[in-house]
């Protein structure tokens, strides 16, 4: 099965409602059809978990992360993933640190709609916006 790792704005903007909401829906949907694995970080939880209490109820915003974990499975990082992360040329060292976990991890995607993070693609692992990545795997 394909593995995708979720940025924490794709997972803000299925469960804000916000401007990516249709393709952010679209990728989640595909995933509880079976089509893709998805995978996060506890890091990624804490920023959503974060927002969502911005926006809900301690009760609502506990419900949303509960249906999320339904279809999201966490990986962890390691000490070596941070070091390599540190150690790189991406400028943003968060952003590197959950791509180099989820390159550890056996990702197979990484998705984003952080349009900086996406120039820093490469074969080890592909980094792309939820709407290239639908219209490129046909979903």
């Amino acid at each position: 099965m394909v593995k995708l790792f979720l940025d924490a704005n794709v997972l803000l903007d299925f469960l804000l409602q916000r401007e990516g909401y249709n393709n952010a829906k679209s990728l989640v949907e595909n995933i509880l059809g079976g089509a893709y694995a998805a995978y996060t970080t506890s890091s990624v939880i804490h920023i959503v978990a974060y927002w969502l209490e911005k926006y809900y109820s301690r009760d609502e915003t506990k419900r949303l992360l509960l249906s999320l974990l339904q279809f999201i499975t966490i990986i962890d990082t390691t000490h070596t993933q941070i070091v390599k992360a540190v150690q790189s040329d991406m400028e943003d060292v968060e952003d590197a640190i959950l791509y180099y976990t989820a390159i550890a991890n056996g990702m197979d995607y990484f998705i984003t709609n952080d349009k900086e993070l996406i120039r820093h693609t490469s074969s080890l692992l592909p980094i792309y916006l939820p709407s290239k990545f639908l219209k490129e795997s046909g979903s």
